[in-house]
């Protein structure tokens, strides 16, 4: 049975109607796509399984296949009423009219505005990017120029900056071919910036031991005072450990921190620890391991719940309740004079230079996995780099292998118990815990043996998601069908109520019959044919049907 349930069709038709039909009971818009930690907590990971197989990620299957849809942008910054409306009929227009971009790249604008908007706060001392470009001549120049010198400070590459350049500058076009505004400035000072997009971050990486320097030097916890700090303190000081190990043991960019939701884009599974970006990330969506420091995520993501906050850096002073890029740069700062840290020219490192650690080690890990899948990539007719461009650190399989091969450098770079070894991994999965249903299709390719202990407790772990899951389906109709009675105006015959009753007493009975004969060893096919002989006989036994008004008593 389990083999079975996650096919195309079963993923396509069945599989959305049933999570849409639970999210709905549980009070959540049933049509939003559900977060990975949604689907894990309602047995349904088998789904990432699905998406390995079909070389896609989760979030493709959900959205492009079951049809669900992305969620909330998140709104464009500051309080130019005018600039907003502008950005918002722009990218409509492109959408509907042009066609000029695809879903991707309308994700993309509209990223690139807000943080557009967010450096013409700063730059220009308001988010009203029309001003530029509704400026007198000369004036609107020395603007575009002011905006563009505030990129070079905010965005890491020239790459970054070149393409975020191009999004104003389209932007512009299209005001200025509606009448919005005089000139597109933009367009004639891009070429003028020597911004390519082909050029990347600079080479220049921190060593193993420039960052093993810096760790040391972030604030730590005494052990001694640690019964006497409050949740919020205890946080405070394990914020600059956190920021490290996601720039230099996540490779996260300057702004990825800051737009990470703390339970849903962090994956703390011992068996693959992870970090999930969606839509909002500046290059979309994608994976990287989480390579160190484990034990202090927990810690660090369990304080935030204590305090009731989300995002992974919060902030109650700003709009949109998380640190800014300036916040990310000023903590880096502080480590590294604490560390006395310098690049080989005598300058500071900053933020980009703690990824650029990570990439260097991402960068080599990637040649070599080319080279293993450059033999299949021709088979398939396809572009090596195309699949690993698209596929590399998406699925376990290529994350297991990047940790493989960078390990002994992130050992090298964090304290030897805060790197999480492949080894540990590796014990994780054979523990066979509940995140271990990433895989239910695993249960099916493991070989059979003559164990029957064995061959219980392995039928017992496939089992026990379905039935969880057809528990709650059936709770939730049930749910619904009292819910219809109770507001029905006419009087409601007490042997409908009860029919709920009796039918949610037979979903619980069945499924301890189904632990019952796993623990005695039963045959898993007379196990199923059991079951789906008393589920058969309860559901036609219980009258479900519209409740029948009773005659009122004289």
């Amino acid at each position: 049975m389990t083999a079975l349930k996650w096919t195309s069709e079963y993923v396509q038709r069945k599989f959305p109607d049933d999570v849409r039909e639970v999210r709905r009971a549980e009070g959540e818009n049933p049509d939003v796509k559900p977060t990975h930690k949604w689907l894990r907590e309602h047995g349904l990971i088998g789904i990432q399984g699905y998406a390995e197989r079909h070389d896609k990620t989760v979030d493709d299957v959900l959205l492009n296949e079951c049809g669900f849809d992305s969620r909330k942008r998140k709104p464009l910054p500051g309080t130019h009423g005018e600039t907003k409306q502008l950005v918002r009929k722009w990218l409509e227009d492109e959408d509907t009219a042009f066609s000029r971009l695809g879903d991707t790249s309308i994700k993309s604008a509209w990223s690139h505005m807000r943080k557009l908007m967010e450096i013409s706060q700063d730059a220009l001392g308001s988010s009203n990017l029309l001003r530029p470009a509704r400026a007198p001549k000369g004036k609107n120049i020395r603007l575009t120029l002011d905006l563009f010198r505030a990129m070079n400070e905010e965005l890491e590459s020239e790459g970054s900056r070149y393409n975020y350049a191009s999004t104003l500058k389209s932007f512009y076009g299209y005001l200025e071919m509606t009448g919005e505004v005089d000139s597109n400035p933009a367009e004639a000072v891009l070429p003028r910036m020597g911004w390519s997009y082909t050029r990347e971050s600079p080479e220049i990486a921190l060593k193993p031991a420039q960052v093993r320097k810096c760790w040391e030097a972030t604030e730590s916890v005494d052990e001694d005072t640690l019964e006497e700090l409050g949740s919020a303190e205890l946080r405070e000081l394990l914020t600059q450990k956190i920021l490290l190990l996601c720039l230099a043991g996540c490779g996260q960019r300057t702004s990825d921190p800051l737009i990470t939701h703390a339970k849903e884009d962090i994956i703390l599974d011992p068996a693959d620890p992870r970090i999930c970006f969606d839509e909002e990330r500046k290059n979309g969506q994608g994976t990287t391991p989480i390579m160190a420091g484990l034990d202090y995520f927990e810690e660090y993501i369990g304080l935030l719940e204590e305090e009731g906050y989300e995002m992974l850096f919060p902030s109650e002073d700003s709009e949109d309740g998380t640190r800014s890029d300036g916040w990310v740069r000023n903590e880096v700062e502080k480590i590294v004079d604490r560390a006395d840290i310098r690049l080989p020219d005598g300058s500071r490192p900053t933020p980009k230079h703690f990824r650029q650690f990570w990439y260097n080690e991402y960068f080599d890990a990637y040649e070599a996995y080319i080279a293993k899948v450059e033999d299949v990539a021709a088979a398939q007719s396809s572009a090596s780099a195309e699949i690993v461009d698209k596929h590399y650190l998406a699925s376990h399989r290529a994350r297991d292998h990047f940790r493989r091969f960078a390990n002994a450098h992130f050992e090298t770079a964090f304290p030897t118990d805060v790197v999480i070894s492949p080894e540990e991994i590796a014990e994780a999965r054979n523990t066979g815990d509940e995140d271990d249903q990433s895989s239910l299709t695993d249960f099916v390719t493991r070989p059979k043996t003559d164990s029957n202990s064995t061959h219980a407790i392995v039928g017992a772990m496939a089992v026990l998601p379905i039935v969880r899951w057809n528990t709650e389906l059936a709770t939730s109709r049930a749910v619904r069908e009292f819910a219809a009675m109770k507001h029905d105006e006419e009087v409601i015959d007490p042997t409908s109520v009860h029919g709920i009753s009796q039918f949610l007493v037979g979903v619980v009975a069945i499924s301890v019959m189904a632990l019952v004969l796993i623990t005695v060893g039963y045959p898993m096919w007379s196990i199923a044919v059991m079951l789906l002989a008393a589920w058969a006989f309860t559901t036609s036994s219980i009258d479900m049907a519209e409740p029948r008004p009773v005659a009122a008593s004289s």
